[in-house]
């Protein structure tokens, strides 16, 4: 996987110039992980016997009154090459409430916390970056699925938001996974 820090197109539209690159390393379902990370919305989706998660929509989330996509065009639609479980979603979030108590003001914000208690946290969240990178045993390769996804669609999701809008990284709610 290539990601670029620069995005660019020619003037004639024909090539795409990408600045500030680097290759990351060949981890199954290391882009799905990254975009779980850092989207703003998650819904997850999953097979219809509820077993296991297939994909996730990723974007600005939905409008309750029109039903749609708040920026449609933006949304990613992913569709998992690993089998991810509910203790992956459980760790997706500590790990965005790591990177709050890192990165966010207020009270408890690192303006009033010592060197010692940030490098705490900064391990904290290294930690937890590794261990859902190396997961032991190994992530189980599946078969992407070819369901197209729409907003606001799985049933019995609980509530994972942490219900404050000072945070930078809400909790992602998830549909638990019969067994």
């Amino acid at each position: 996987m290539l990601v670029a820090g620069t995005v660019s197109v020619n003037s004639s539209g024909t090539q795409i110039l990408l600045k500030d690159t680097s290759i990351m390393p060949d981890i199954p379902g290391l882009p799905a992980l990254l975009t779980m990370l850092f989207t703003p919305i998650m819904e997850l989706c999953t097979n219809e016997e509820g077993t296991c998660y297939i994909g996730a929509l990723c974007g600005l989330g939905w409008n309750s009154q029109t039903q749609k996509g708040i920026l449609p065009e933006n949304d990613i639609e992913l569709a998992f090459d690993v089998k991810f479980d509910a203790e992956d979603i459980i760790q997706i979030n500590a790990l965005r409430a790591a990177i709050n108590r890192l990165v966010c003001e207020g009270v408890n914000g690192t303006l009033h916390l010592g060197p010692n208690k940030i490098a705490q946290l900064q391990e904290d969240c290294q930690d937890r970056l590794i261990g859902l990178f190396t997961k032991s045993p190994p992530r189980e390769a599946v078969t992407p699925m070819e369901k197209y996804l729409m907003w606001n669609q799985e049933l019995n999701v609980e509530p994972g938001s942490t219900g404050t809008r000072d945070v930078l990284f809400q909790l992602h709610p998830f549909t638990p996974l019969n067994s």
